[in-house]
């Protein structure tokens, strides 16, 4: 379902089967309720959350803590039963702290797992690639915290720690394992001064992009057919300080060269074939400070990166593309 513009996953059931983790005790009773594989895998003590012959999803007991998790096997040659290794996903600990340990965290099938497996109060839930969990409080709302596995996957683990109010379950999560985001907005006054240094900027390109000959343009690492050297000029743009100039200066120290870049980016070549003289020749479009009164506002902030991080409260989500 959607909810404050989040997808949360919500399946109550997984197979057919209920197996909600609600608390220790519950996640105990049932590992102990389902009898462990027999027959040639029988020594790994494979119990399978929902149906048998899905002998890698299963309960798990570790050090005296139970819950959920996959245990992946293979048979030898010589017709022994091999493990590969238990990899627990939820586990609830005698204190009721359930511990989230990132698993295969790619797959929808691990988050209709997940979704079938969280106590209530506690959903999986994605915001576009983003991976939250979305904690039910006590003023009727939901918090939104970024799963572990964006941060380092395979790696972090996320504590869920319960707690009371008017008799009712919540969950926070432990303090050691938020994740705090940044947020990346426009910096409107940085954009302002840009700008006007945008403006000085276009003086100088109208008086030198016209002593740009073609054959400089047509240098073979910048020739206006091939899509390499305009790619060459838009990196130059985006990941260099073209734009600033130093205290005094009347024109920046790299002008020039940004100069070229936008010449570049901004012509053209085209080749037409005459019929009746069975010959192609080239047309070139040549790039004017036209060009520049026409740059776009999103291309203005990826070649001068007006931007600030702004750091998010605990809680909030946002889409990866900063909106």
């Amino acid at each position: 379902m959607e909810r404050n513009g989040t997808t949360v996953y919500m399946n109550a059931l997984h197979r057919g089967r209920r197996i909600r983790m609600d608390n220790y005790n519950t996640v105990k009773q049932n590992y102990e309720a389902v009898k462990p594989i027999s027959g040639i895998r029988s020594s790994l003590n494979l119990r399978p959350l929902t149906d048998r012959s899905r002998p890698y999803e299963v309960w798990i007991e570790q050090n005296g803590n139970y819950g959920a998790g996959f245990h992946s096997s293979h048979i030898g040659p010589q017709k022994i039963a091999k493990s590969n290794g238990v990899r627990p996903l939820l586990m609830f600990s005698p204190d009721n702290t359930l511990t989230f340990t990132p698993q295969w965290m790619n797959s929808y099938a691990t988050w209709d797992l997940l979704s079938a497996l969280l106590p209530d109060g506690i959903h999986f839930a994605k915001k576009g690639a983003k991976q939250y969990f979305e904690l039910a409080t006590p003023d009727g709302g939901f918090s939104y915290f970024l799963s572990p596995y964006q941060r380092m996957p395979g790696a972090s683990i996320m504590r869920f720690i319960p707690y009371e109010i008017n008799g009712k379950r919540y969950f926070k999560v432990h303090a050691e394992d938020t994740v705090t985001e940044t947020k990346t907005l426009v910096d409107r006054e940085v954009s302002k001064q840009l700008r006007q240094e945008f403006e000085a900027f276009k003086n100088y390109y109208a008086a030198m992009a016209g002593l740009i000959s073609t054959e400089v343009s047509l240098a073979d690492e910048f020739k206006f057919g091939e899509s390499h050297g305009k790619h060459k000029s838009r990196d130059f743009l985006k990941l260099t300080d073209w734009l600033k100039r130093a205290e005094g200066e009347e024109i920046g120290s790299r002008w020039a060269d940004a100069v070229r870049a936008f010449y570049i980016i901004n012509s053209n070549t085209e080749s037409r074939y005459d019929y009746e003289m069975q010959t192609t020749t080239r047309v070139y479009a040549h790039a004017t400070v036209e060009d520049l009164n026409k740059l776009s506002t999103k291309d203005f902030y990826k070649y001068t990166r007006p931007y600030k991080d702004v750091l998010m409260p605990l809680g909030v989500s946002f889409w990866g593309n900063g909106r």
